[in-house]
């Protein structure tokens, strides 16, 4: 008999923008709304995360985010909340701030040592069709995330991964790569743990679906169904090649002469 797997959810949080450059929903107000409508959303729209770690890095209070976890009083659903002030970007960016807080949360969540994997998303979306994503994640799943561009880039708006793979793997390459400013993204660094983790004879599988989002971009303050013309069907498609690719290499992933294996090694 197949254990399922105990998938949680990290939603990650900035609510006060220390360095407005970064994006352009800076105002403390709006992004505080955005956090609040989409808690409310994963403790009443769904059903099949019941653990959820919210943590945010600006040391702003949660004390509103608690008391719609009150309101609502959802007795399936579990959350944490963890607050503190990050003060040193050390230079590195965007995606420095996100690494920051999964190393915080490793290091001081109690519901985090109950899990199998571990989903990360930002805590201003909500992924409408999570119920079919999770229902289809494998439990002898490293990852689940879907490669885009030749597999140089991951889909970082949504990603699973087992949790003891991320704690001692994953998260100690982040921290040495991640760094906006030798182009190294929060994307292009999941692609490389993600490849580095096929050939270390991990599992890696696509999302079942691609993720139907709702909220706003903090980076273009946008609409998340308007970032860019025919998303929707970019998504597909990526989705789709994802897919597929898993079905060739699955089978094939200790041919070592493949081009990309090659790349990977030598990077």
């Amino acid at each position: 008999m197949t254990t399922m797997p105990q998938v949680g959810l990290v939603l990650t949080s900035c609510i006060q923008v220390g360095d407005p450059q970064f994006v352009q929903r800076n105002q403390t107000e709006v992004r505080l709304r955005d956090y609040q409508t989409t808690l409310r959303h994963w403790l009443t729209r769904q059903s099949c995360i019941t653990k959820i770690i919210f943590c945010d890095n600006s040391g702003y209070s949660l004390d509103s985010l608690k008391q719609i976890v009150k309101e609502i009083n959802n007795p399936n659903i579990q959350i944490e909340f963890l607050s503190y002030h990050l003060t040193d970007y050390q230079g590195k960016g965007f995606g420095w701030g996100e690494i920051d807080i999964y190393d915080h949360i490793v290091k001081n969540s109690r519901l985090w040592l109950q899990l199998s994997h571990i989903g990360f998303c930002s805590g201003r979306r909500f992924v409408k069709n999570i119920q079919p994503i999770v229902a289809a994640i494998s439990p002898q799943a490293d990852i689940v995330t879907n490669f885009l561009f030749n597999l140089v880039w991951a889909d970082g708006d949504l990603y699973f991964v087992r949790r003891e793979v991320f704690a001692d793997t994953m998260l100690p390459k982040y921290k040495a790569l991640i760094d906006d400013s030798k182009k190294w993204y929060m994307e292009r660094a999941l692609a490389k743990l993600a490849l580095q983790i096929v050939l270390n004879s991990g599992y890696w599988y696509p999302l079942v679906q691609f993720p139907l989002y709702e909220g706003v971009a903090g980076k273009k303050n946008l609409p998340l169904n308007q970032r860019k013309e025919g998303w929707w069907l970019y998504n597909q498609l990526a989705t789709g090649v994802s897919r597929l690719y898993w079905y060739v290499t699955k089978t094939a992933v200790k041919r070592a002469h493949r081009h990309w294996l090659d790349q990977v090694r030598s990077q």
